[in-house]
């Protein structure tokens, strides 16, 4: 009789032995991240083929390896499937997310595990190098939320003239992205900024600077 006993995993950075229907935080952006599942034959005879599958999780996870193929256990033997994946930058903070396993030997279905985590808010407030950079007529700003909050674009001249502005009311916290058009404008230096201000009177700045060629 084949039987298994699979432990709870762990999610490495966390240190912390997942609780069924608890949801583990994962730094925002984070890459390295590791989830380990113990496979204890708990059966009465060999067992050989088997192989634990990363068979669904969000598209905001990136699994480096979703197949993990285990050597043969004898009864009572002890073996970890271990996934390393990353989260990106597009997740949805704190959006849980649920990661489906499945453990079979060959085409036998043996039993499902399943790890919920959500995607923690960025640290720090971030302005990022626009891309592409030098641009015509059109260039990418992307920025990073540490919370949510109402947010100033402006794009300025040399001279210190506002050339453009746009808001942004009650961002949530992650990446922003906005594609500014410059059509209009002379080629030259343009500098970039962005205005912060958090629902807990918190007020952050960040500039940037970027070239228009024609």
């Amino acid at each position: 009789m084949k039987r298994f006993l699979v432990l709870p995993g762990i999610i490495s950075l966390l240190l912390i032995t997942p609780i069924l229907g608890q949801v583990y935080s994962v730094p925002f952006g984070s890459e390295g991240n590791r989830i380990e599942l113990d496979v204890v034959n708990v059966g009465d005879s060999q067992s050989k083929n088997i192989v634990v599958k990363a068979v669904s999780y969000p598209s905001w996870v990136n699994i480096k390896e979703p197949n993990q193929y285990l050597n043969p256990l004898q009864i009572n033997d002890q073996s970890v499937a271990e996934f390393s994946f990353s989260i990106s930058k597009q997740a949805p903070v704190g959006t849980v997310g649920v990661l489906t396993f499945e453990f079979r030997e060959g085409e036998t279905l043996l039993r499902t595990k399943e790890i919920r985590i959500e995607s923690e808010a960025p640290k720090l407030f971030t302005l990022f190098q626009n891309y592409p950079n030098p641009f015509n007529p059109s260039t990418t700003l992307s920025w990073q939320l540490p919370q949510k909050m109402n947010v100033e674009l402006s794009i300025f001249n040399t001279l210190g003239q506002r050339v453009f502005t746009k808001t942004f009311d009650q961002q949530v916290a992650g990446l922003h992205s906005y594609r500014w058009q410059a059509g209009n404008l002379a080629s030259g230096v343009y500098f970039y900024e962005l205005l912060g201000n958090s629902t807990s009177s918190n007020t952050y700045r960040a500039t940037g600077k970027m070239l228009l060629v024609k």
